[in-house]
C-alpha cells in the first residue's frame, strides 16, 4: 500500500529536471535514531543556517501568479506584489499602444532564453549577462524575461521572472510571474 502511495505522489508531484537550486533526493529512504543521548545534535557552532543548507525555495516571495492587462493605454504593474494597476510602486509599464513594457527607474532585466530552467540563478544570470533598462522587443506569447526590483527602506529588492503567455495584439495581455527574495 506504501508503495501505491509512493507512486501516486511521484505521478502528481515529478520532480523538476536537476538544477542548481533543486533539492537532491535522498539517496536512502530510512531513518535511523541517534543511539546515545545528544548524538547526532549539532553543536553551538553549527546551529546557524550557512547559505548552502538554506533550502533554494526559502527566498521564494510568491510563485505562478497570474496577471491579465485588460485596460488599453498605460498599464502600470507592481511585480513586488504582484499587483495590475497599484497606486504606486509599479515596476514595469505596459505600454498597450507600443505593445511593449517600460521599466521604472532602478528596475534592470535581461531576457532568458526559453530553453534554459525557470531559476532565480537563470535569472540573475540573464540580468548580469544580457541587461536592459527597456524592452526593445514587441510582447508575444513565448517572451520571457527577468527583472530585479530596487531594494525598498523596509524590503529587499525581488528578482521575477515574467512568461508572457498570449499574444498581444487582439486580447489583453496574461502573464505568469514569479519571484525571489534578494538575500
Amino acid at each position: 500500500m506504501a508503495a501505491l502511495i509512493v507512486a501516486l505522489v511521484a505521478w502528481l508531484f515529478p520532480r523538476a529536471p536537476s538544477t542548481p537550486n533543486a533539492i537532491p533526493a535522498p539517496s536512502d529512504a530510512t531513518v535511523s535514531a541517534p543511539t546515545a543521548p545528544g548524538a547526532g545534535q549539532p553543536n553551538d557552532a553549527a546551529k546557524a543556517p550557512s547559505a548552502s543548507s538554506v533550502p533554494p525555495d526559502a527566498a521564494v516571495a510568491y510563485a505562478q501568479q497570474r496577471l491579465t492587462l485588460g485596460s488599453c493605454g498605460t498599464v502600470p504593474i507592481d511585480l513586488d506584489e504582484p499587483r495590475v494597476l497599484p497606486t504606486n510602486g509599479a515596476d514595469i509599464t505596459y505600454q498597450c499602444i507600443d505593445r511593449r513594457f517600460a521599466l521604472s527607474p532602478g528596475v534592470i532585466g535581461g531576457y532568458v532564453d526559453a530553453a534554459l530552467p525557470r531559476t532565480r540563478d537563470t535569472c540573475k544570470d540573464a540580468v548580469r549577462s544580457s541587461t536592459f533598462r527597456d524592452l526593445s522587443r514587441k510582447v508575444a506569447a513565448g517572451l520571457t524575461f527577468c527583472i530585479e526590483t530596487p531594494k525598498a527602506a523596509s524590503a529587499p529588492g525581488k528578482t521575477v521572472l515574467v512568461e508572457i503567455v498570449n499574444d498581444a495584439f487582439l486580447e489583453p495581455v496574461n502573464m505568469t510571474v514569479q519571484a525571489w527574495r534578494n538575500l
